[in-house]
């Protein structure tokens, strides 16, 4: 894990630097492309030498375009090696999922989703970092009502309860960094919640249903 973590910060930070002036030089004749054509339709040119400009316009835009979404996208992966070591507090189990019931109520409500809670014991509560806790079922659940959405009484069920038996070992491709099923998906989200829960000293594992559908488990916290 420490490797990978240094692999993709040695590789994004020397990508950032050649992208970064890139991206403003090309923002920046961007911008004087569009002078250089406004001035152009102002005074008498050939169509020819407008023809060129417009060419020449597009060509840059589509180059400004490009290398900001690679800016975002190189950003995007250095956000994976930069979790921070956890603040842990005592959290109520309740209170987590109803702050993600909130925070989910319209995506779940347009997707016909339903939502079912349960905590066993009530009182359940777990030594964690609120701020990545919440991140990594934010990642968990988006990534369920994706999955869900428009489906026929389809059921997101966010379960806690004490585990006496440990914890499962992670041996699933879904956890590993830029792995995805999903045509726009990127392969940042499940290992950025797999990332969280090792710097809890804890694993997340996902399990298949007997009847459909998946079950993912975040476990190892000190109660």
């Amino acid at each position: 894990i420490e490797a990978w973590q240094d692999l993709v910060h040695v590789l994004t930070h020397e990508l950032m630097n050649s992208l970064t002036p890139v991206a403003s030089l090309s923002h920046t004749l961007d911008s004087l492309m569009t002078d250089v054509s406004e001035k152009a339709r102002q005074e008498e040119v050939s169509d020819g030498f407008r023809d060129l400009l417009q060419d020449a316009s597009d060509g840059i835009g589509a180059i400004a375009r490009r290398s900001n979404r690679l800016n975002n996208f190189v950003s995007t992966y250095r956000k994976m090696t930069k979790v921070p070591p956890p603040k842990e507090q005592h959290l109520q189990i309740s209170s987590l999922f109803d702050n993600i019931e909130k925070l989910f109520s319209a995506p779940l409500q347009d997707g016909g989703i339903t939502l079912e809670k349960t905590v066993i014991p009530d009182s359940l509560a777990v030594l964690a970092d609120p701020e990545l806790l919440d991140q990594a079922l934010i990642n968990l659940v988006k990534n369920a009502v994706e999955v869900l959405s428009g489906r026929e009484d389809a059921i997101l069920r966010l379960t806690a309860r004490l585990d006496r038996n440990g914890a499962p070992q992670i041996a699933h491709r879904i956890f590993v960094p830029f792995f995805t099923t999903k045509h726009t998906g990127s392969g940042v989200g499940l290992s950025l919640v797999r990332q969280i829960m090792l710097a809890h000293k804890g694993s997340v594992s996902c399990h298949p249903n007997p009847d459909s559908g998946v079950s993912f488990r975040l476990s190892g916290f000190s109660c």
